[in-house]
């Protein structure tokens, strides 16, 4: 995951937003804080937020938070479990969008050309053979495997810390 420590610099602080305010810059209303590290990388994320709530509204000129979205204020979103909600709304939006498909074979049965379309155009094989739609994977499967490189030889390492 990512996160922020005080070894890095900050990505905003409470006095460049205090500032900003007091310059008459108010073009900043709203910030998502991916990392969701309270008093971190954006300094007045000071507690995090929940998905039925996702935001509160920080003022930078009395530097007070409050658990509404308010004038002269900044909306600050601090989600911390909002990766895990990406795969729960793409999986309402399929389920959503197949089950009247479902609904009309069950009711209505497979017609003679087979699958409702929407269901076809999707299939990848069909009989032991790829669907016209998919066709170009055949071109695919004619090229030359790819080279891959053996890590230890690599000059870059990527560590990422999946612990939580």
């Amino acid at each position: 995951g990512i996160y922020w420590d005080e070894r890095y610099p900050r990505l905003l602080t409470k006095a460049e937003m205090t500032d900003l305010y007091e310059k008459g810059n108010k073009s900043l209303f709203a910030v998502g804080d991916i990392s969701c590290d309270v008093n971190g990388s954006i300094e007045f994320l000071q507690h995090t937020t929940t998905i039925e709530k996702p935001f509160f509204s920080w003022n930078p000129a009395t530097n007070e938070a409050v658990d509404d979205i308010v004038d002269d204020s900044v909306a600050v979103m601090g989600v911390d479990i909002l990766p895990t909600e990406l795969s729960v709304e793409s999986s309402k939006h399929f389920g959503d969008a197949l089950l009247p498909l479902l609904k009309e074979i069950i009711i209505d049965g497979f017609t003679k050309d087979g699958l409702p379309p929407e269901l076809a155009n999707a299939c990848i094989a069909r009989d032991g053979s790829l669907t016209p739609n998919f066709e170009y994977i055949k071109a695919l499967m004619k090229r030359p495997a790819m080279v891959h490189h053996d890590l230890k030889d690599s000059h870059i390492l990527l560590r990422i810390n999946v612990s939580g």
